[in-house]
């Protein structure tokens, strides 16, 4: 009975330590790939409408990541002129040159 309970204190202490070995690191980074603590990973991911957070390993690392849900910007007068366009072109309405053109895009992975 004493070797019983031997081997099964050695075997404890061997999965004890090997699950000290095979720890990984966790990397948490902003929306601009900036590393961040735990709390404002949290905090930030808590606002969902705001961002989309993804984890994703690599090798020993695990790195979890904020990403803008939306993004905003400017296209250049030629851009818009090209968009107004085709708009014009494959739609029942007409878009005059000095409207604004706001595009909506939902990305099945993220949404």
């Amino acid at each position: 009975m004493e070797n019983f309970s031997l081997k099964i204190i050695f075997l404890f202490a061997i999965l004890f330590i090997s699950r000290d070995v095979n720890a990984q690191t966790k990397l948490y980074l902003d929306q601009n790939g900036e590393k961040i603590s735990l709390q404002e990973f949290k905090k930030r991911c808590n606002s969902s409408y705001l961002y989309n957070c993804l984890s994703f390993k690599k090798d020993s690392i695990v790195f979890s990541q904020i990403f803008y849900k939306h993004q905003f910007g400017k296209i250049s007068p030629q851009e818009y002129e090209q968009v107004r366009k085709l708009i014009n072109k494959d739609s029942d309405f007409a878009i005059e040159p000095n409207q604004i053109i706001v595009i909506k895009k939902h990305d099945n992975l993220l949404s």
